[in-house]
């Protein structure tokens, strides 16, 4: 079964605008870079052209990429002007998907432009420089406010990149962008309530990343009690969760045990838990096999901080499993509207699996044999 077809959020009751499209954004892979590539085929689909401007390097200079030229590169500074010329006698629309890793004299050049902008929220980095509101020793900080901000960053290296102003200048740059925007996109009704919370006046538009994946196939063979993890796991995306609810089970001597089919920060201490074994990274677009070849219960989003998206989640429901994460977020949101364990967040390991128990009940133990995965 294919994965869910991409929807173009950003245009519905809002009317493309014949030209050049600038997509502004960072070039670190991931999600983003999967929207953002996936919007780019949509919008050439309709007729527009596509410019992309990115970072060549973290605080670098900016890297102009247009379709089927050189890329141009742009110091700010000695070629700010230049930039900005060629950009205003060319693009007709501006969307604004990442900012964070552009050099500081570049994060004003979308209000600069004079152009209609588009803003697409991806993460937290709007008012957080990590731009996940995890504390740097784990943990969701419950949005703090600047002031209490500053502890967090003190010792953050990126900050002269990301928020040379600090906390405070960074969320008031960000206000005066989305007062200018056209339209302000995000995925969830969470996100909505964020956005409105920390930029009052600002009316998000909550469009889905995805469309619904068609219903699931029913499983080939009767599922294990396995937990399924799905994606790239560091530490807000609740590696140490996952690490510490395997090591838990193999100290209770628990009938479960885990999987993540991707890759984590340390892909070595999950497998020496004894109970989680890790496939490594899957092509796009062979997520959803390789979760069902797990033949697992529950899918599982350990992410400790707010999601705005999680293609994992898809990947996993598309496999057809139940669905866990903590309750907040886009994962929460979505796990509370299909039913799925809504955890709290801070819950311990040993609850999380009991909880985990509870639902797998009566399933048969695999031997160790058996329990090897694809794709080991």
């Amino acid at each position: 079964m294919a994965e869910a077809k991409y929807h173009m959020p950003g245009s519905e009751g809002s009317p493309l605008r014949p030209g050049i499209v600038l997509l502004i954004t960072h070039d670190e892979g991931g999600g983003t870079e999967r929207f953002v590539q996936e919007r780019a085929a949509v919008l050439v689909a309709a007729g527009q052209t596509c410019w992309f401007l990115r970072p060549d390097a973290f605080g670098g200079p900016a890297r102009l990429e247009r379709p089927g030229e050189t890329p141009l590169l742009f110091e700010h500074g000695r070629d700010h002007a230049a930039l900005l010329a060629l950009l205003r006698r060319s693009v007709t629309q501006v969307e604004v998907h990442h900012l964070r890793s552009h050099a500081p004299g570049f994060k004003a050049l979308p209000l600069e432009l004079g152009l209609p902008i588009y803003v697409f929220v991806h993460d937290w980095a709007l008012i957080c420089p990590r731009g996940t509101l995890v504390r740097p020793e784990g943990g969701f900080c419950g949005e703090a406010s600047p002031e209490a901000c500053k502890s967090c960053v003190s010792d953050y290296a990126m900050m002269p990149v990301v928020a040379p102003g600090g906390v405070a200048a960074l969320r008031q740059d960000w206000a005066a962008l989305l007062r200018a925007a056209e339209r302000v996109v995000v995925a969830t009704r969470d996100g909505a309530r964020r956005i409105r919370r920390h930029f009052p006046g600002a009316e998000p538009v909550i469009e889905k990343w995805e469309e619904a994946p068609p219903p699931p196939m029913p499983p080939e063979h009767s599922p294990w009690p396995r937990i399924c993890v799905a994606g790239r796991l560091a530490r807000y995306k609740g590696f140490e969760v996952l690490r510490d609810c395997a090591a838990d089970a193999a100290a209770r001597n628990l009938p479960m045990d885990f999987v993540l089919v991707g890759r984590s920060m340390d892909d070595a201490a999950l497998r020496a838990t004894g109970r989680c074994a890790v496939t490594g990274e899957y092509a796009e677009g062979a997520g959803e096999a390789w979760v069902r070849a797990q033949r697992a219960a529950i899918g599982f989003i350990p992410s400790i901080w707010p999601e705005t998206w999680c293609y994992a989640q898809t990947v996993l429901s598309s496999a057809g499993l139940p669905i866990a994460a903590f309750a907040l977020g886009a994962q929460g949101e979505r796990v509370a509207a299909s039913g799925g364990l809504a955890l709290p967040l801070g819950l311990p390991p040993g609850r999380i699996n009991d909880l985990f128990l509870a639902r797998m009940a009566g399933l048969t133990v695999p031997s160790q044999r058996e329990r090897q995965p694809l794709h080991a």
